[in-house]
């Protein structure tokens, strides 16, 4: 027993392949934590590692070394045989649905069923259960050339679930879909995470959807966890280059660095000043702290470039500012945004203190 009480836990996985002319390190020592009702992302570019490392987690693809605990048993050096078993609770969704053409709906939602040799009655009873909770009692008897891409998926998401596992890996479940059908997919399996308890690792490159249902997320680089934490942390404060570079696009920061290299900031700042990039989160993003600012510390505020983006179904405010003034006035008024939660970071110092000639110094960027 791992005795930690996650319900998934892998622990320093490594997985070599090794072709004809050279060999590539799928996984490094990959080490990743998963909590019971958890909607967990992984996300990163492609090659990152995401599909070895969700195959890995049913033993679909076997790491050369590591371990993987579900429910706290280390499935990692389990006979085939055994892991049959541990399947059953491990359920799996895949871009292309992988459903069986030649069957119906009714049949593909079966097919685990029969496997498993349940009555017919069971069968029934669950597949129309799941037919039910899927939205698709009525294409009980199509076949999957006769249902939308969405549909198919939820045909998908049903006979997954039909033998009611603890969890769902879904490998870049939505990336063939449409927008539209896409957030329907997505609200499906948050309500499926609402209403069971479900725990969901969801894989991605896409940030768009990781931000809409996942609390949790770990960003991939190169076969490595670059970070990994609570969504809103990892999102709005980001450490590696890979996870910053993902997060411009969210708030999107290729606008305001145009910008600052397109604006005479001088003719904003008269003497000195701070750029800085202020993240609110919640109710917070609607607060008036600007007017607050600069009634409350006599600091002159700017705003350059805002946006709000919609993390978990909150909102979260971008804004960024010039703030000039009295330094110990700008520094007190940062502060204050702090002690509110709210998320500072400071871009460019900059200084025009002597004639009317600017000088940008770089300030520690944490974007």
């Amino acid at each position: 027993m791992d005795g930690s009480g996650h319900i998934l836990e892998l622990k320093n996985l490594c997985r070599t392949f090794r072709m004809k002319t050279n060999v590539v390190e799928a996984l490094k020592n990959v080490s990743i934590s998963v909590d019971a009702g958890d909607i967990f992302g992984i996300i990163g570019v492609s090659g990152a590692g995401k599909s070895t490392l969700v195959r890995s987690i049913n033993m679909l693809e076997r790491p050369d070394s590591g371990e993987v605990y579900v429910s706290g048993n280390n499935i990692a050096a389990l006979p085939e045989r055994e892991l049959m078993k541990i399947r059953q609770k491990i359920g799996m969704i895949f871009q292309q649905f992988n459903l069986l053409k030649s069957k119906t709906v009714y049949e593909n939602i079966a097919f685990p069923l029969r496997y498993l040799k349940k009555s017919r009655a069971e069968i029934g009873r669950k597949v129309g259960d799941m037919l039910e909770i899927v939205g698709l009692t009525d294409k009980a008897w199509n076949y999957p050339s006769q249902l939308s891409g969405g549909q198919k998926q939820r045909v998908a998401i049903a006979r997954a679930l039909v033998t009611e596992p603890d969890i769902l890996l879904s490998d870049e479940a939505t990336s063939a879909l449409d927008p539209q059908t896409t957030d329907s997919i997505l609200s499906l399996l948050k309500e499926l995470n609402t209403r069971f308890g479900l725990t969901i690792v969801l894989i991605s490159h896409e940030m768009d959807v990781v931000k809409k249902i996942c609390n949790r997320v770990a960003v991939l680089d190169d076969g490595e966890v670059a970070e990994q934490g609570v969504l809103w942390d990892v999102f709005s404060n980001p450490v590696s280059g890979i996870t910053k570079k993902m997060v411009s696009g969210l708030f999107r920061l290729d606008n305001i660095h145009y910008i600052l290299d397109n604006i005479d900031v001088g003719k904003i700042i008269r003497g000195w000043g701070l750029i800085v990039h202020l993240l609110f989160r919640g109710e917070k993003a609607n607060n008036a702290y600007i007017a607050y600012l600069v009634k409350k510390f006599d600091v002159e505020i700017s705003i350059i470039y805002g946006n709000i983006e919609i993390i978990q179904s909150s909102p979260i405010g971008s804004l960024f500012i010039v703030a000039t003034g009295d330094r110990a006035q700008v520094e007190a008024a940062l502060d204050y945004l702090r002690s509110e939660d709210v998320r500072v970071n400071i871009l460019r110092e900059y200084s025009n203190e002597n004639e009317d000639r600017g000088n940008f110094s770089e300030g520690k960027d944490l974007i």
